[in-house]
Parts: structure tokens; C-alpha cells; sequence
């Protein structure tokens, strides 16, 4: 048992103290980066910062991805034996590619990044020299090294599990927690692999595919609001709180602001999804960063204005009393439509029909209609929650 203990901490050792100054090393997040702001960018610099964008894409972040894909067969991640065999120099050897990578990409985004840009109003025409993308993507990179730097502590957790496990072997507790830190530790890796393959796939695609992406992450975040709404719905079917006139009113507008959540999930996913047959359209190539970024964060701005139209009807029907009165209800409704109406104009004035192979003139294939009609549930939607509302 003693000399088990000594070869299991031997061979851990130093693929331990490398995790420990690799957490150290990444411990910050990158920081922003101050870009110079003029009118105009010279083809030369253009040039520069579409090569550096094409390095994280062709190089850097694969590199990342292989080296993760390395690191899952020397820790033996992959293979279903209950006592997983991991080869620590080979290990060792990777992270140090690894860190050395995360360090050369932190660089490469930062140098374009920091590249003088246009004014975000000025910059329609830049293409990926854009502000909006190079934010975009520093952001993302800042996630994908804080990623890895949470891998890494899943990966010190799973060797320490794995020298227990080692040490006594016969002990079953230690063999569970080894295959849930293994289990752990791989979701991580897979994880951090993704977010490297989106965030080469946003060095090249257009501003309006990043828009979608972004859009379509925000889907789930509505979730939360409507489990509060059914709550609300069932404490009156289940008699949780005493039924009065308020509370019924209260179930009602739940009812209402349910159908307006599951409209604005509609459009989202619509948008998200434009490269399908239904309603095949883009967005005009030529927008700003200030338009885009705007575009970015309106779903958001709807998760949280539905966030606190629910918590008031929630407040309201535990309380017995309508918090804030009508006019706070009132006011979320229109600060609701005003982001809804606002986002509209923006996509019909920029939508540009895609190429259709079946009758543009069905209703189901024309987004303007399609938006159109949207609009009109949408306001029969407001129409009737606002009639309930000024009922009492």
C-alpha cells in the first residue's frame, strides 16, 4: 500500500504543480483593450486585422481544440475502464502547448482589437473589420480562457480523485468519485471545444450570423419567467392563497403574459433560423456597429423587462395588493412594445430577401408578412393585458 501511495503521488506530482501555476498564470480576465477612433481605416490596416483574424481561425483556435482532444486521450478520458490509466509526462507536455497557445491568441485578438477602427456609426462598410465583431469576438475569446482555466481545476480534481482511487483501490467510494471527476472534467473539455469552434466560425461568417447565434443562446433565458407564470396559474387551481378578485386578476394577466413570451420566443427563433425554407431572408451587410450591437442586446433587454412584468404579478398575487399600482404595469408594457416596435423597424428596413425555390408569394415565405403579421399578434396580445388590467 505504501509504495502505491509513493507511485501514484510521484507520477502526479508534477502535472499537479503545472495546474496549480497554470490557474495562477490565467487568473485575470484580458483586459480591454483602448482602440483609437478615426474615420477611416487604410487598406493596409484593413488587411492586418483580417490576418489576424484569419490566424485565430486557420491556426490558433484549432490548435486549442486539437490540444483538448490530446488532453482527453493522455488522461484517458475516453476509454470506460473504472480505473483510467493517464500518461502524466504526455500531459504535461500538452498544457504547455496549451497555455502557450491561450497566450498567443489572447495577443492576436488583443492586436486587433486595439488596430485603429472607425467610429461604430462610421463602420457600415469595414466588413469583419467591423467594432462590432471585434468586440464580439474579444468577449468570447475572455470566456474561452476563463473556460480553460476552469478545466484546468476540473482536471486537478480529477487526478487528486485519481490518487485516491489509486492509493486504495478498494475502497469503491474512491473509484465513484474518480469516474464522476472524470465525467466532470470531460463535459468541460467539450465544452471548451465548442466555444473554440463558434468563436472560429465568428472570424468568418457575417454580422447577421453572429446575431443569430447570440439570439438563439438567449432562448432558454426566457424559461425562467414562464415556470414563475405557471406557479402563479396553479396557486390559484391548487388554492395556495385565498381566491379574491386581485388574485384572479392577477392568473389572468399571467395568462396574457404567457402568450406574449411565447410570441417573443416566435420571433426570435424565426430570426435565428432564416436559412430555412419558411422565411428565407438576411440582413443588409452594410449596418453599423452601433445598429448591430443595439440588435444584440434587445433579447436581453426583453428577458429582463418580462423578468420584472412577472415578478410584479407575483409580488401582487402573493400580496394581495397590485405592487406599484396600474401605471407600473402600464409603464413595463410600454417599455415591452417600445423594444419590440423598435426592433422591427430595424429588420424591416435592413431585411433583404433570400433566393427561393417554391412561390415567394405564399404567405409562410415573406418575412415582411410574416413580421407583419407577428406585429398584429403581438398587439392583440397588448390589447386584451391591457384590458384586463384597467378592469379592476
Amino acid at each position: 500500500m505504501a509504495e502505491l501511495e509513493s507511485s501514484s503521488s510521484l507520477q502526479a506530482a508534477p502535472i499537479l504543480e503545472a495546474l496549480r501555476d497554470l490557474i495562477l498564470r490565467h487568473n485575470q480576465s484580458m483586459p480591454e483593450s483602448a482602440s483609437v477612433k478615426k474615420e477611416h481605416l487604410t487598406q493596409d490596416e484593413r488587411n492586418y486585422k483580417n490576418e489576424l483574424l484569419d490566424e485565430l481561425h486557420l491556426s490558433l483556435l484549432p490548435a486549442i481544440q486539437d490540444q483538448l482532444s490530446s488532453l482527453s486521450t493522455s488522461l484517458s478520458l475516453l476509454q470506460r475502464a473504472s480505473n483510467p490509466n493517464p500518461n502524466f509526462g504526455l500531459t504535461c507536455q500538452i498544457l504547455s502547448e496549451l497555455d502557450e497557445t491561450m497566450y498567443e491568441t489572447i495577443y492576436c485578438i488583443e492586436s486587433a482589437a486595439i488596430a485603429t477602427v472607425p467610429d461604430d456609426t462610421q463602420d457600415h462598410h469595414m466588413g469583419r473589420c467591423k467594432d462590432f465583431r471585434c468586440t464580439h469576438l474579444v468577449l468570447s475569446i475572455s470566456d474561452l480562457i476563463d473556460s480553460l482555466r476552469s478545466m484546468f481545476g476540473y482536471c486537478t480534481s480529477f487526478i487528486e480523485s485519481w490518487q485516491r482511487s489509486t492509493q486504495y483501490p478498494d475502497i469503491p467510494m474512491y473509484r465513484t468519485a474518480t469516474c464522476r471527476a472524470r465525467g466532470d472534467l470531460l463535459k468541460n473539455i467539450n465544452l471548451c471545444t465548442r466555444l473554440a469552434g463558434n468563436i472560429s466560425r465568428w472570424t468568418q461568417v457575417s454580422d447577421f450570423e453572429v446575431l443569430q447565434d447570440e439570439w438563439k443562446e438567449k432562448l432558454e433565458s426566457f424559461d425562467s419567467s414562464l415556470v414563475d407564470l405557471v406557479e402563479l396559474t396553479q396557486s390559484q387551481i391548487s388554492r395556495q392563497y385565498n381566491p379574491t378578485p386581485l388574485r384572479e386578476h392577477m392568473v389572468e394577466l399571467a395568462r396574457w403574459t404567457t402568450l406574449l413570451i411565447k410570441l417573443a420566443r416566435m420571433l426570435l427563433t424565426n430570426i435565428s433560423n432564416t436559412r430555412s425554407k419558411n422565411l428565407p431572408f438576411t440582413l443588409d451587410a452594410e449596418m453599423n456597429s452601433e445598429t448591430l450591437s443595439l440588435l444584440k442586446e434587445r433579447p436581453d433587454t426583453m428577458v429582463y423587462l418580462f423578468g420584472c412584468l412577472v415578478i410584479t404579478l407575483s409580488d401582487s398575487c402573493a400580496r394581495d395588493t397590485l405592487m406599484g399600482g396600474q401605471a407600473a404595469i402600464r409603464d413595463q408594457i410600454q417599455k415591452l412594445t417600445f423594444t419590440f416596435e423598435s426592433t422591427l423597424v430595424v429588420l424591416a428596413a435592413h431585411n433583404i430577401a433570400l433566393p427561393l425555390e417554391i412561390d415567394p408569394s405564399t404567405l409562410e415565405n415573406d418575412f415582411e408578412t410574416w413580421l407583419s403579421e407577428w406585429q398584429k399578434s403581438w398587439h392583440t396580445g397588448i390589447r386584451h393585458f391591457l384590458g384586463v388590467l384597467d378592469s379592476f
